[in-house]
């Protein structure tokens, strides 16, 4: 079984297109309860998270060892979750806008 790659991608920013076109016309209770799902979501699974982040890191660090003497990512890039990162979100909640 191969993994397509480029049509699972393709498929997501799909779905993130869709979403976000129908996030934009909700009403502002409707965006605060899906943000607030959101982090909830993203706090119960931090360590599964923060698991799997270090395994796609060492993944990226081998191939970057064969392919290329490039840094897979440089300090403070995004796509390192850490608990900081995980708690400024869930610490948000509380400004929503009303």
């Amino acid at each position: 079984m191969n993994f397509d790659v480029v049509q699972y991608m393709s498929s997501m920013g799909d779905k993130a297109q869709l979403a976000a076109t129908q996030m934009a016309k909700a009403e502002t209770a409707v965006k605060n309860a899906a943000l607030n799902v959101i982090a909830d979501e993203l706090d119960s699974a931090r360590d599964q998270l923060k698991a799997e982040n270090s395994l796609d890191l060492k993944a990226g660090k081998n191939a970057i060892r064969i392919l290329a003497p490039a840094k897979l990512y440089a300090p403070g890039d995004h796509s390192i979750i850490n608990y900081i990162r995980l708690d400024r979100i869930k610490a948000c909640q509380g400004y929503l806008i009303t």
